[in-house]
């Protein structure tokens, strides 16, 4: 309630409300950036990736100890028409949610299969795609890793405009 102090002014001699909060200040943690398990070793993937490609992209990320069974692992993935993120192709952007599980700890990765339509698909020649992931912890952000693209090449010939797919090569 609101009293004067003599001087005109008011005074709130009301009860205060005490509200509690809890404030993460740790600093959020730098993961390593997810994995192309079946990337070649110039990191591309293209009509000779086994599994092929068109089974899907398998993108993981690694064991932290900073990743607790539980934790929310959001990997988003974003193809693009030419490299290093150049070019990026709206609807091949997703974000793939799932929680880290006694059985990823256990085989030392989560394994995210991103569909061949509609997220591979669109990269046909001398294309790209880049994968991140934040993780979460009870609403809170635990950390994020850095981007790591990735090559895509569906191109089978130079010759004549064929390329790879699950139906054979052919014409796009």
């Amino acid at each position: 309630d609101r009293k004067s102090d003599g001087k005109g002014k008011s005074v709130n001699h009301g009860r205060r409300r005490i509200i509690k909060k809890k404030i993460n200040i740790a600093p959020p943690v730098r993961f390593p950036r997810p994995e192309f398990p079946h990337a070649n070793s110039n990191a591309w993937l293209n009509c000779d990736t086994d599994p092929p490609i068109w089974d899907g992209v398998r993108v993981h990320v690694l064991k932290h100890p900073d990743i607790k069974i539980g934790d929310e692992v959001r990997l988003k993935w974003q193809g693009t028409l030419g490299f290093g993120g150049n070019q990026p192709i709206p609807e091949t952007t997703e974000v793939f949610v799932d929680y880290w599980s006694a059985a990823h700890e256990a085989q030392g990765y989560y394994e995210c299969v991103v569909p061949y339509v509609p997220y591979v698909k669109p990269m046909k020649d001398e294309a790209g795609a880049y994968a991140e992931f934040t993780v979460w912890r009870n609403k809170t952000r635990i950390g994020s890793s850095s981007i790591r693209y990735i090559k895509i090449d569906r191109r089978k010939s130079h010759s004549l405009p064929l390329l790879c797919g699950p139906g054979g090569d052919a014409p796009d």
